[in-house]
């Protein structure tokens, strides 16, 4: 093969090159800095709903009153943060070029309808004054942008930003189920009904640690913190999924009374059903409570003193009539931890 023929064919080759990476990034038209959505920020706009879907999974969100909730579990708070980033990826995404209009190309950008679920795309519909749906595939490497495209139109574009929403329900829920700071706290009773451990837990005024209300003699605990793990875990506490609360639910693995400063009492059964680990929630008012919060003592035998203090503030994703209707399921480890008989927090070398 002679130099002539060699150089013809490397201009071939780099011919049939240069028309595969025009048809995944042809040039652009389009005016830059146009909206993606325009719709999103007319006017008056007002986005009532939002489904996505991806596969055998969808979700449904819904804006009631300026707030977002989980259609698929019960109503129950969507994730602030998470609405906020999709809604305002949403509306603030702009076009950046044309890309290929080839949909043997739409698998390998996760922009296809069927087929293999790695190569599907998200598909997301805006309730609108005209609804609009549109694909979502996958994210630039290496810029803040997404492959998109619209249903009924092979035509990809690169627009601006990250945008990512999941199709499953649980990943949209508000996550933290109470938020109860242990200055508000009182007491924490733990009841396990099926052997004789339970324990009540107190803190002292200016006490770093809490401690046993009955302290047994002449054990040791495995360290000075660690009756601090049940109080510390109401603070920030956190759900996995929702559901209705059943009639008839089975026996309680332990119950937990939190004493509050102001005189209520909030009640938590835990139990495991089917490897899964629920959790549900009850607010007793002042007048059932007033009697327990009087007589609870701290490990030196001397009664707490419940002064009169302001309503504290449980962080609650509902309000506390739905949260009676409801049950909440909870990680592994927050159950481990709950359900704790009196016995795991001391050196069993110390026993006698």
């Amino acid at each position: 093969m002679n130099r002539k023929t060699t150089i013809q064919i490397l201009v071939a080759v780099l011919v049939v090159l240069a028309s595969g990476l025009y048809l995944l990034n042809p040039q652009t038209s389009e005016a830059p800095d146009r909206l993606w959505i325009p719709a999103l920020s007319e006017p008056n706009a007002e986005l009532l709903s939002i489904t996505i879907e991806k596969g055998e999974s969808s979700t449904a969100l819904v804006n009631r009153g300026g707030q977002w909730q989980v259609t698929d579990r019960l109503g129950y708070p969507a994730k602030l943060g998470a609405m906020i980033d999709l809604v305002s990826g949403l509306r603030s995404a702009k076009i950046i070029e044309r890309k290929t209009a080839n949909p043997d190309h739409h698998a390998e950008l996760r922009l296809t309808e069927s087929g293999a679920e790695a190569t599907r795309a998200t598909r997301i519909r805006l309730e609108l004054a005209e609804d609009r749906v549109v694909l979502l595939g996958q994210t630039a490497s290496q810029r803040e942008a997404t492959f998109v495209r619209s249903p009924d139109d092979n035509q990809v574009w690169l627009v601006s930003g990250k945008i990512t929403a999941s199709a499953s329900p649980n990943d949209w829920l508000s996550p933290v189920l109470f938020d109860i700071p242990e200055t508000g706290v009182l007491s924490v009773t733990i009841k396990h009904p099926a052997s004789r451990e339970s324990y009540t837990l107190v803190r002292e005024a200016d006490a770093l640690n809490w401690s046993l209300a009955e302290s047994p003699t002449g054990l040791t605990l495995k360290y000075s913190s660690i009756l601090n793990q049940i109080p510390s875990r109401l603070a920030q506490f956190k759900l996995l999924d929702v559901a209705h609360r059943p009639a008839n639910s089975v026996e309680a693995t332990s119950v937990i009374e939190v004493a509050l400063r102001d005189g209520r009492i909030v009640v938590l059964d835990l139990v495991e059903e089917d490897e899964r680990y629920w959790l549900t929630a009850e607010v007793k008012p002042v007048p059932l409570a007033q009697e327990l919060a009087a007589t609870v003592q701290s490990d030196n035998g001397e009664t707490v003193n419940v002064s009169s203090v302001a309503s504290v503030d449980l962080g609650l994703s509902v309000s506390e009539a739905v949260l009676e209707d409801l049950r909440f399921e909870i990680s592994a480890s927050n159950f481990a931890t709950l359900t704790k008989v009196r016995s795991d927090y001391f050196d069993t070398q110390s026993e006698d």
